[in-house]
């Protein structure tokens, strides 16, 4: 999966740039698939991250994710966390004391999911004095409307910037002055 196209197409992009990306998409696992992260930073093969903590409804399709503390290194030290993996608490901890200082979870939530996601990643935030982040979906998924929300908050678990439940948009964030700046694009997804 890693050797795709697409992926190699992507690395071409981090190598010129000097930025990293991230990805979400299945990936082979043992005997069931993974939900996997992949991540492409400049002049590195690229690195997998599979979700380890699985929601109920999960557990017939997909299988664990090797042991990680899912930390991307060098500094910035960030952590991923994918969908549910947010609310247990031990994937927080464990990145943490892994050296994280930055905590993203890429989502798919309902307006209420984001609610509570919300809570949860300004409490990590404020309790690990870390960078929190969430990147949620538009539109329909499964028949269930996906909220956007794709939030912001500081080191003191303080909301930074929010982005609406109608555009897609991108978060930049300066990690020295907690400047933001957000852009969304015009299409409505519904």
């Amino acid at each position: 999966m890693p050797g795709d196209a697409c992926f190699r197409l992507l690395q071409t992009i981090v190598d010129q740039r000097g930025v990293t990306i991230a990805v979400g998409v299945p990936t082979p696992g043992h005997r069931l698939p993974r939900i996997s992260t992949l991540i492409l930073r400049p002049a590195s093969e690229i690195q997998v991250y599979s979700k380890q903590f699985l929601h109920a409804d999960e557990e017939p399709f997909f299988e664990r994710g090797p042991a990680s503390d899912a930390v991307i290194q060098p500094h910035p030290c960030v952590a991923l966390a994918i969908c549910y993996e947010l609310s247990v608490p031990l994937h927080a901890q464990r990145a943490m004391e892994a050296g994280a200082s930055i905590y993203i979870a890429s989502v798919a939530k309902t307006d209420q999911g984001v609610e509570i996601a919300g809570k949860r990643l300004s409490d990590i935030a404020r309790k690990h004095s870390a960078v929190t982040m969430m990147a949620n979906c538009l539109g329909l998924l499964d028949g269930v409307r996906c909220a956007g929300g794709s939030s912001v908050w500081d080191r003191k678990g303080r909301l930074l910037t929010q982005l609406d439940e109608e555009q897609e948009g991108i978060i930049v964030l300066d990690l020295v002055t907690e400047e933001v700046v957000t852009s969304t694009l015009n299409a409505n997804p519904h």
